[in-house]
């Protein structure tokens, strides 16, 4: 009886080690799916039917990037009693190239007594002026610019404010 029951046991561990090891080669390692994939290749392998490829890095590597120079504005005004002279600048690749070029302006129109008073970058600017004075504003478009420096003229007390100047210096794509 004994043997009949190391036998009996003997039988059941072999098939049941037969059957198991039947089902792992059937089957793939633990995280790997085994349907439509006979060949058991990983999913993150290109090769595989489950293969899913990073298009973001796909295309970031693709794709050139995109590089913007920043160009800058100024305004300056001659200050010289009775005088309404000013000088500008667009479009600069920095803000001392700006401030200077608007100096320029402003000598080469006969300005006196100039001073920067108004200095922008990537937007655009206007000078307003009134029957006492004058207010600077920037903003993304001349004509939102325009707007918000008419508000800020009346805002200031002056009178019969009008857009003197408007410019705009926006970046420029350098590759």
């Amino acid at each position: 009886m004994i043997l009949r029951l190391v036998n009996s046991l003997l039988l059941f561990c072999c098939a049941g080690a037969g059957v198991t090891g039947f089902a792992v080669a059937q089957g793939c390692p633990a995280g790997i799916p085994a349907g439509n994939n006979p060949l058991c290749i990983p999913p993150d392998n290109p090769s595989s039917p489950y293969y899913q490829s990073d298009s973001s890095a796909s295309t970031s590597s693709s794709t050139p990037i995109v590089r913007w120079a920043d160009r800058w504005g100024a305004i300056a005004v001659d200050n010289a009693k009775d005088s309404a002279g000013i000088g500008v600048a667009v479009e600069m690749a920095s803000q001392r190239k700006a401030k200077a070029a608007a100096m320029n302006d402003c000598r080469s129109k006969g300005g006196a007594q100039r001073e920067v008073v108004f200095v922008y970058c990537n937007q655009c600017g206007v000078l307003v002026a009134g029957n006492a004075g004058y207010t600077s504003m920037r903003a993304a478009t001349a004509e939102r610019a325009a707007d918000l420096g008419l508000k800020q003229g009346i805002s200031d007390g002056l009178e019969n404010c009008k857009v003197y100047y408007s410019g705009c210096s926006y970046p420029v794509r350098v590759r």
